[in-house]
C-alpha cells in the first residue's frame, strides 16, 4: 500500500482506458473541458446558490456543504465524486486548500492574526 494525503492506495493498479485526445491548449480549466468534453460519464453539475457561487472553484466542479468550522462554513469541490478543493471565507478573505485539515488550519491561523 502507498499513503497519499493520509488515505492508502494499493502500490499499482491497472489503468483503464477512458478517451485518448491530444490536449490543444492549456488554461485553467483544460483538464476539466478535456473530461467533459470526452468523458460519457461525466455530468456537468448544476449551477450552485448566487449565495454559495463564490465557493465553487470552477462549473464543472459539483459544489457541496461540508462543514462549519469555529464559526466558518467550509464547502468542498468535487470532480467526478472526488474531493478536489476545500473553500471558506473569512470576513473578506477567501481561502481554498486541497485539504480539509489546511483549510481549518488557515482559518485557524487568520482568526488568531486577526484577534492579536
Amino acid at each position: 500500500m502507498v499513503e497519499w494525503r493520509g488515505v492508502a492506495y494499493p502500490a499499482s493498479f491497472r489503468p483503464i482506458h477512458i478517451f485518448d485526445r491530444c490536449v490543444q491548449t492549456f488554461h485553467a480549466t483544460w483538464l476539466e473541458k478535456l473530461i467533459a468534453d470526452n468523458d460519457a460519464a461525466f455530468i456537468k453539475p448544476s449551477s450552485p446558490s448566487k449565495s454559495d457561487k463564490e465557493y465553487q472553484v470552477n462549473g464543472y466542479f459539483k459544489l457541496e456543504k461540508l462543514e462549519e468550522f469555529d464559526g466558518v462554513q467550509i464547502y468542498a469541490n468535487s470532480l467526478l465524486g472526488e474531493r478536489v478543493y476545500y473553500t471558506a471565507k473569512v470576513d473578506h478573505m477567501n481561502f481554498e486548500t486541497s485539504s480539509v485539515a489546511e483549510i481549518k488550519e488557515s482559518i485557524k491561523r487568520y482568526k488568531c492574526k486577526v484577534a492579536a
